[in-house]
Formats: C-alpha cells, sequence, structure tokens
C-alpha cells in the first residue's frame, strides 16, 4: 500500500522491493476515571508502558532502530503496562508518517484493517499483542512510524470491564469472548484487589486471657516484693 498520488511501474517495484527502518513513537497515555480517587486518596506514578516489534512472531527477539523490514515481513506487535491496579485499551493507532497517517486501530480498540493488523488480543491486563504488517509506503521513506495511545482504567471501576478487553471487534470473536472471561470471571486478581478478604483479629476470649495471665504474673511481681521487704 503506498501514500503517493502517482507511482509509475518502477518507482512501485523500488517502494516494494527497498527495506526500510521502522520508528515507533512514544505511546500517548490517558486514563478513564480520577486514577487518584480509584487507588484511595494515593498518588499513583504513571506505570511505564511500551509497544515492541518482533519479526513473525512475539517470541522472536524485538525489533532494534537500526533493522530493516520489507512491505511483505510478518510483525508481531506487543503492547505491556507495568501496573498491578489498572488495565489498558490499546486504542488510536497510526503508521505511515505523521503527515500521512493510516490509522489502523479505532477509538474502541478494534482494526480497521484486519489485512494490515488484526484487532490487538489481551493475554492479560497489561499485556495484548497483534498481527500485521508495515506495509505503507512513501516515495523517498526511509522510515515507517508506528503510533499508539493506551487508555487506563483501574480494576476496582466497574466501567473498566465494559471498556477492556473489546468485545465489538468482528475478528476472532470467539477468542475475544474467552480473554474477557479469563480476564475478569476466571482471575482472582479482581477479587483480591477490590474484594480483599477481611483480615482476621483476636477474639474477646483470647485478650480476655492475655489480661488474666499478665494480671497473675502483675499480683505475683508485688507478693514477691512484699515478701522481701518484710523478711527480717
Amino acid at each position: 500500500m503506498t501514500n503517493a498520488n502517482s507511482v509509475n511501474g518502477n518507482e512501485y517495484s523500488d517502494l516494494m522491493r527497498k527495506a526500510i527502518g521502522v520508528r515507533i513513537e512514544e505511546i500517548g497515555l490517558s486514563w478513564h476515571g480520577n486514577r487518584t480517587t480509584m487507588a484511595g486518596g494515593r498518588k499513583t506514578r504513571p506505570p511505564r508502558c511500551t509497544l515492541t516489534l518482533h519479526k513473525d512472531t512475539c517470541a522472536k527477539p524485538r525489533l532494534m532502530s537500526t533493522d530493516k523490514i520489507l512491505w511483505s515481513t510478518r510483525i508481531c506487535y506487543k503492547w505491556q503496562c507495568e501496573t498491578t491496579e489498572y488495565a489498558m485499551l490499546v486504542h488510536n493507532c497510526y503508521i505511515g508518517s505523521a503527515r500521512n497517517p493510516l490509522y489502523i486501530i479505532r477509538e474502541d480498540g478494534c482494526t480497521t484493517e484486519g489485512a494490515i493488523m488484526s484487532s490487538p488480543s489481551y493475554n492479560s491486563f497489561t499485556r495484548a499483542v497483534a498481527i500485521g504488517y508495515l506495509s505503507v509506503r512513501e516515495l523517498g521513506m526511509q522510515h515507517v512510524t508506528i503510533k499508539c495511545n493506551v487508555r487506563l482504567c483501574h480494576l476496582c471501576d466497574e466501567d473498566c470491564r465494559e471498556i477492556t478487553p473489546p468485545r465489538s471487534c468482528s475478528d476472532y470473536e470467539k477468542e475475544r469472548d474467552m480473554d474477557y472471561d479469563r480476564m475478569w470471571n476466571a482471575s482472582s486478581r479482581v477479587q483480591s484487589l477490590c474484594r480483599p478478604a477481611p483480615s482476621s483479629v483476636p477474639s474477646s476470649n483470647h485478650s480476655f486471657n492475655l489480661i488474666s495471665i499478665f494480671s497473675i504474673l502483675l499480683y505475683c511481681m508485688i507478693s514477691l516484693l512484699l515478701h522481701v521487704n518484710m523478711s527480717p
């Protein structure tokens, strides 16, 4: 796919054969709701969220700034956020260039063009992956840019269940339902964070026993002192 208005046959062939670099822009981070309120009044530091690219599968080493790719190179995208209290939604991603962006992930987190990138699937609240191709080319392009945004919502916020993972995406619907069930229904993480078990407190009988023991010890010490003082 090219963004040039008119490209002749030779130029088109050159664009398709040329290996170019990849530039990953910093992730744009936003919050749903008041993060200070949801964190129990504590001031929380923004988590570190990253996007890494990998050739073919995400099990391969990440692409470095010096690596080159072809238009036909299969890419695995991996997003991660370092947090234990928030869930993330990848949204509003574009590839190409800032001058001619091609948006491939919508506001709701679903793909606009499945042939270029699948909708991100979520392995957990803080990790998502997608498969695609950075096949956008322009005349004179030395690198292709990718820019994504991530929205965070607190796990204890009831709205968070409706935000991530997105269930309105048309690709891999069954897998997305399984992701949702695994994250929100089968995991103990939300329960332990938002509805922790009450801490155990000493029973009244236990407290009474401690007081009784202390009183006996005190009485014995006083008796001993009196006995010593009264001795000739």
